[in-house]
């Protein structure tokens, strides 16, 4: 019965989210058994009265019929020609029956009452049974959406670094490609370069040899012409020491 006081007293009690379902079957467990033996003690009852009634009934059946084995006529005859003995037993009985009547009556207006206090604790029990059915079904639903919540944001953040990943390898990529291109830009430069160098070189050997027979060329003019000078200076004079 501490169940039941319990299992009622947590009818008005809020149910965590977080319900064992173990403790949901105790209560049902605790719910069966005390339904059982209260059936049980009411069957008792209801049996003894009956065995109670039916002894009384049958000694009420061997008096009547030990009276008409008398050969007495009517029930007032009987009970002017019976024994006093008999009589008082009769009374007696009567009183029993009608005392183990109002028994029976009062046992069976107890099973009713108990029949209704047990409907109404079976209804009290339904409904704790199906708010904790109710408050476990909640909280398992609430349990797979945080799952189902928790697996988006799992397979969301793989996507994001999938994502990630593919943009660094692509930019690693890049970045060496473009470090290949620049290494082969420059080289293209260097050989150009020397190229260039090398041409300028050639290009200032080659002016230097131009200049030089240029200048050879000039020495041997200036050369021929100074012969020239001298020949028609020396003509000159003589020329005048002729005169």
């Amino acid at each position: 019965m501490d169940n039941v006081s319990s299992a009622s007293s947590y009818m008005g009690s809020s149910v965590s989210p977080k319900l064992d379902p173990n403790h949901l079957k105790a209560i049902i467990a605790a719910k069966d058994a005390c339904l059982f033996n209260f059936s049980k003690t009411l069957r008792m009852a209801d049996e003894k009265a009956k065995l109670a009634e039916a002894a009384l009934n049958r000694r009420i059946q061997e008096l009547e019929n030990e009276l008409q084995r008398k050969n007495v006529g009517s029930s007032v005859k009987i009970l002017h020609s019976v024994p006093d003995k008999l009589t008082s037993e009769l009374v007696r009985l009567q009183a029993e029956l009608s005392a183990d009547r109002e028994d029976l009556e009062a046992l069976r207006n107890v099973h009713d009452e108990n029949l209704k206090v047990s409907a109404m604790k079976e209804a009290n029990y339904q409904k704790l049974v199906e708010k904790l059915e109710g408050d476990l079904q909640h909280a398992l639903q609430q349990q797979r959406a945080a799952e189902q919540g928790m697996r988006v944001k799992a397979q969301d953040f793989d996507d994001r670094n999938t994502l990630l990943e593919n943009e660094v390898f692509q930019l690693r990529s890049k970045m060496v490609q473009e470090a290949e291109a620049a290494k082969l830009h420059l080289t293209q430069l260097q050989q150009e370069n020397a190229l260039l160098r090398e041409t300028a070189e050639q290009g200032m050997d080659r002016r230097d040899h131009e200049a030089e027979s240029q200048l050879a060329s000039l020495r041997s003019e200036l050369a021929a012409t100074e012969a020239r000078r001298a020949r028609a200076e020396e003509a000159r004079q003589q020329a005048e020491m002729r005169s």
